[in-house]
């Protein structure tokens, strides 16, 4: 029933839709009978966002692996991809942005690493797990928000470079109320 009606909301083929979703449960390490709550997710996504069911699964493709296993959930993930299309940001490519912004954050490097010491920003609490979506993004928007616009380039460049920029700064524009905003779309 699940990808009867993802399909359906998609404008895609039965086969695609059934493929899409129980690609994201295995991902998410979600049961079978979660079928239906990931199918909806999605729709809701195509059904509130620029983007469509087959974008959201060649995004998920590329992020859903590494954002399960940081424990975000499928919603949150989905909810950030739907702020991505709402800005242009689609399919393959917006699932390699939140990929490599998501590594870059959790295992920085050098001067990344530094300069996320400097500004306070970390995205793992105090037990050593990492954030919600929304905690991410607080952190980055209460570290990078005293800077001037030149600094805060310079910053946006060093931690995520060319790859993941564009996707970091949609996180930014949108904002941890935004991105708040697209889970609660997709998860209604």
């Amino acid at each position: 029933t699940g990808a009867l009606n993802l399909a359906a909301a998609g404008g895609i083929g039965l086969a695609e839709a059934a493929t899409i979703a129980a690609n994201t449960l295995n991902q998410f390490n979600l049961d079978a009978s979660e079928m239906s709550a990931v199918a909806d997710t999605l729709a809701a996504s195509a059904n509130t966002s620029s983007t469509d069911v087959s974008g959201l699964g060649q995004s998920l493709g590329n992020v859903g692996t590494q954002a399960a296993q940081m424990g975000l959930s499928v919603e949150e993930t989905v909810g950030i991809l739907s702020a991505m299309g709402d800005q242009a940001l689609t399919g393959a490519e917006a699932g390699t942005a939140l990929k490599t912004v998501l590594l870059r954050l959790t295992a920085p490097t050098g001067e990344a690493k530094e300069l996320m010491d400097e500004l306070g920003i970390s995205v793992y609490d105090a037990n050593g797990q990492v954030l919600d979506a929304v905690g991410i993004i607080r952190e980055l928007e209460t570290g990078l928000g005293s800077l001037s616009v030149e600094q805060r380039n310079a910053a946006m460049a060093t931690l995520f470079g060319a790859e993941a920029i564009a996707g970091a700064n949609i996180l930014l524009s949108e904002g941890s109320a935004g991105i708040s905003g697209y889970i609660t779309k997709v998860s209604e």
